[in-house]
């Protein structure tokens, strides 16, 4: 099979936008573009050059309403599906993927499941009110539990990059233990971080479920959002999206160096025959 090119990722990834917008819009439910797709946004009207993804958030009450509306309702979906850790049991992630099946995904170094062209979609969780200090405890646990999942669902073992022999030796023996334990142990105990705070009384939200950092958004950058150009469409974006974007990137506007300007997301990307 031959490897789609940018433009052909960023005219499927498109597509598969528009019909997440058609679901949300038809049950109900907020989405946000975010990430670098939301800046792609507002940085160049659409699609970063180089970027080979795309990303959305919602809301935890609006992502369980998509979730399941898209899980109950597979068959007519299709080729479009949501992938998740309830829908496909060698999933590895606490997000979900909603794919594009007339395409098919290869992974370097992760767990083969039956993955189609994505776009992410990420649960923002109650955060409460949450200190400096406790965000520092936090992002302790979530250091171990990230590096003991990725451990836990890659498929091959790769020394470790630093010349001394000892840490390969470390390397070695503690992705046995993650792989002995299990990667659902270690996804489980983060998907419990989203119950630690009550979403409706939070102040702050956050990506809480993935990933190793906590970075604390306002739930008032989001409510109802607004409209921001992508491409030929209209997708919706943080309501506060400038707030949103600094939290995560400081100067966003700013350019990255050539030399940074590749995909860089761990997969190919084919049509199915």
């Amino acid at each position: 099979m031959k490897e789609l090119s940018i433009q052909e990722i960023h005219e499927g990834t498109l597509g598969i936008l528009k019909k997440i917008i058609d679901i949300c819009d038809k049950v109900g439910v907020n989405y946000y573009l975010a990430y670098g797709s939301l800046i792609g946004a507002v940085r160049h009207g659409g699609f970063i050059p180089w970027d080979d993804d795309l990303d959305i958030v919602m809301l935890r009450p609006d992502y369980e309403v998509f979730c399941q509306y898209c899980m109950k309702h597979e068959r007519e979906l299709y080729p479009f599906k949501l992938i998740n850790r309830q829908s496909e049991k060698k999933y590895p992630y606490n997000i979900a993927r909603f794919n594009d099946l007339r395409y098919k995904a290869v992974y370097e170094n992760v767990q083969e499941y039956d993955s189609g062209m994505f776009i992410d979609v990420y649960p923002l969780d109650g955060a409460g009110h949450m200190t400096e200090s406790e965000v520092r405890s936090l992002d302790k646990k979530r250091d171990y539990l990230m590096k003991m999942i990725l451990w836990s669902i890659d498929d091959h073992y790769e020394p470790s990059k630093h010349n001394k022999w000892y840490r390969s030796a470390i390397k070695y023996f503690v992705r046995s233990y993650a792989k002995f334990k299990g990667s659902d142990y270690f996804l489980n105990k983060m998907e419990d971080l989203k119950n630690q705070y009550e979403f409706d009384s939070s102040e702050y939200v956050a990506e809480m479920v993935w990933d190793i950092k906590t970075v604390l958004c306002k739930k008032s950058w989001f409510g109802e959002g607004q409209m921001i150009q992508f491409e030929d469409i209209k997708v919706k974006a943080p309501k506060d999206i400038d707030s949103f974007l600094k939290v995560y990137y400081g100067d966003y506007m700013k350019l990255p160096p050539v030399e940074q300007r590749v995909p860089s997301h761990g997969y190919a990307l084919y049509k199915r025959e």
